[in-house]
């Protein structure tokens, strides 16, 4: 399992720019992540033995064939990040199709 720093260079490896919590106004497809709890982790004898943190990963897109959803997708699993497709949805008033997956990574305290 990576961590965070490794989901960081997984995203910007798909050639996408990448920002964090929100985008600055975009024209074409980008990818925004953040962090949203803490994970289930590992724990052993009463103690916490690896931090998990759960992030979610926001593509936009206006590509309509998916091209960058497959992109990011095998991003995801080369870099070894554990994931599942949440959702896609259809945002009308900017006309982006929106990905979002849900992913947990390794959290250094």
């Amino acid at each position: 399992m990576t961590d965070v720093d490794g989901l960081v260079e997984c995203l910007l490896s798909t050639g996408l720019p990448v920002y964090r919590y929100e985008s600055l106004k975009q024209t074409s497809a980008y990818l925004v992540w953040s962090e949203e709890r803490s994970g289930d982790g590992l724990s052993g004898d009463n103690v916490r033995l690896e931090h998990t943190l759960v992030c979610t990963v926001d593509l936009y897109t206006k590509d309509t064939l998916a091209a960058w959803e497959r992109e990011v997708q095998r991003a995801l699993e080369r870099y070894g990040v554990a994931n599942r497709l949440n959702s896609v949805q259809y945002e009308p008033d900017t006309k982006y199709t929106h990905y979002e997956w849900v992913v947990e990574v390794v959290w250094t305290l």
